[in-house]
């Protein structure tokens, strides 16, 4: 989830002209599909900080399947019941989102 930053875009606007600024702001789209069998999971997207074991919680899961995230290395993080009951934690491979590019993630749940 992107926090808020203060950002100045220059914009020259002449008179009797429409503006049509190109405003970089650095962030990617995850447009995502996920199914799960069970349903009831907790599922929040973890951006690496660096290649240790730093990382921290980008947004969970939205009505609207795409999120707006920094630039960077993520996996999805599952919490939940598995079919039999048992209380577990999946991670899923990991996915890189890049400044102004679409990434898509289709991920099935067990």
């Amino acid at each position: 989830m992107l926090k808020h930053v203060n950002r100045v875009f220059a914009i020259d606007i002449t008179a009797n002209q429409v503006a049509q600024p190109v405003l970089d702001m650095n962030a990617g789209t995850l447009s995502h599909t996920i199914q799960s069998r069970n349903g009831g999971n907790k599922a929040e997207y973890i951006r690496y900080i660096d290649e240790s074991t730093k990382r921290e919680v980008a947004g969970g899961l939205n009505s609207a399947n795409s999120l707006y995230l920094k630039p960077g290395r993520y996996f999805l993080r599952i919490q939940g019941s598995n079919s039999k009951g048992v209380y577990e934690t999946l991670e899923t491979d990991s996915f890189e989102v890049f400044a102004g590019k679409t990434t898509t993630a289709n991920i099935t749940i067990p």
